[in-house]
C-alpha cells in the first residue's frame, strides 16, 4: 500500500505543476503542494488516483503536501526552522511517515536533475540533507536545522555560533551561493563587514534570525540560490550587488508586509529578479544593487519581486 501512495504522491507533485490543473482544480495556486491541496479538499472528482487509497495512506500524502519543500531547498538552506518543525508535526508521528516524505522528495529530486551530471558533493549534500532532517525524531525543527548550518559550516571550518544570528546568515548566504571552496567561505565574512548597518540587520534578522516559528514572519527566499549563483558568474553584478539587492527586497517585504500577512512563514519568490541577474549588463541602466522592483502578492503567504524596467 506504501508503495502505491508513493506513486500517487510523486505523480500529484508532477500534476500539480502544469498551469492547467493550476487553474481549474488547484484554486489558481502556483506552486504545486498549494494546488494539490486545494484539489483534494476541494476537487477530490479529480483525483481518482487519490480517493483510490485506503484513508491511512491518503492523510499520509495529504501531509506529505503540507509540509513539502523541494529537496533542492534543503540543500541550499533556502528552507527555514519552521519547515523542520512541520515534518516533525506532521509526518514523524504516522507510521513510516518520515521515511515516506524523505523518498517523496529524494524521487522527486532524481526526476528533475535527470538530465545532469549529479557530482559527487551533491550527492554528499543529499545524504547530509537527509540525516538532518531525520534528526526531527530526536530534536525539535531548531534544533535539528542548525544541526544543518553546523555541520554545512564545519566542512569549512566555520564554527556556527548559537545565538549569532549574524554568523547564521553567513553561512546560508554561502549555501546559496553554491562554491564548494574554503576560499569561497572565507570571503563572505569580509564581504558582509563592508555591508552598511541596514543590510546587515536585515541578514541578522530575515536571514539568520526569524524561524517562522518563536520569530516571525520568516521569509522564505526562494531563488536565493539561484540570485547569488548569478551574482558569482556574472562579474558585472559580483557576489556583493546581489547580497545588496537580497537585503533591499528583504528589507522592503517587512516594510510593506511585515504586519499586513497574517501568515508564519511568506514565500519571497526572488527568480525575477535571479533572472535578471544573469542578464544585467553594466552600463545598461542604474547598478544593480539598486535596481527598481515592486513586490507583489501572488498567493496565499507568497510574494513575488518583480524587477521594473
Amino acid at each position: 500500500m506504501l508503495v502505491d501512495a508513493l506513486i500517487v504522491a510523486s505523480f500529484l507533485l508532477l500534476v500539480g505543476r502544469h498551469p492547467g490543473f493550476q487553474q481549474r482544480y488547484g484554486g489558481g495556486y502556483q506552486t504545486p503542494e498549494q494546488a494539490v491541496i486545494h484539489a483534494i479538499e476541494n476537487e477530490s472528482e479529480s483525483l481518482p488516483s487519490y480517493a483510490c487509497l485506503a484513508n491511512p495512506q491518503r492523510q499520509l500524502v495529504l501531509a506529505v503536501f503540507q509540509a513539502y519543500f523541494p529537496m533542492e531547498m534543503l540543500l541550499n538552506t533556502e528552507v527555514v526552522p519552521s519547515h523542520f518543525a512541520r515534518v516533525k508535526d506532521l509526518l514523524v508521528p504516522k507510521e513510516n511517515g518520515l521515511d515516506f516524505f524523505q523518498t517523496v522528495l529524494a524521487i522527486e529530486h532524481i526526476v528533475r536533475c535527470r538530465t545532469v551530471v549529479i557530482s559527487d558533493a551533491n550527492v554528499e549534500f543529499v545524504s547530509l540533507g537527509a540525516q538532518c532532517l531525520a534528526s526531527v525524531t530526536k530534536y525539535n525543527g531548531p534544533r535539528a536545522y542548525e544541526l544543518l548550518l553546523k555541520r554545512r559550516g564545519a566542512a569549512h571550518n566555520m564554527r556556527l555560533v548559537r545565538d549569532d544570528f549574524l554568523n547564521r546568515a553567513i553561512i546560508r548566504l554561502c549555501c546559496f551561493r553554491g562554491i564548494e571552496e574554503d576560499e569561497a567561505w572565507a570571503e563572505m565574512p569580509n564581504l558582509v563587514q563592508e555591508l552598511g548597518d541596514r543590510e546587515t540587520r536585515a541578514l541578522q534578522v530575515e536571514i539568520g534570525q526569524k524561524d517562522g516559528l518563536a520569530e516571525v514572519p520568516a521569509y522564505v527566499p526562494c531563488g536565493a540560490a539561484a540570485l547569488m549563483q548569478a551574482g558569482t558568474t556574472n562579474a558585472d553584478v559580483g557576489v556583493k550587488s546581489a547580497v545588496i539587492a537580497l537585503c533591499r527586497v528583504l528589507d522592503e517585504a517587512v516594510v510593506s508586509f511585515g504586519k499586513v500577512l497574517n501568515y508564519k512563514v511568506v514565500k519571497l519568490r526572488l527568480e525575477n529578479l535571479a533572472v535578471r541577474a544573469s542578464q544585467y549588463k553594466a552600463g545598461s541602466g542604474p547598478p544593480f544593487a539598486d535596481l527598481p522592483f515592486q513586490l507583489e502578492e501572488i498567493g496565499a503567504g507568497e510574494v513575488a519581486v518583480k524587477v521594473l524596467g
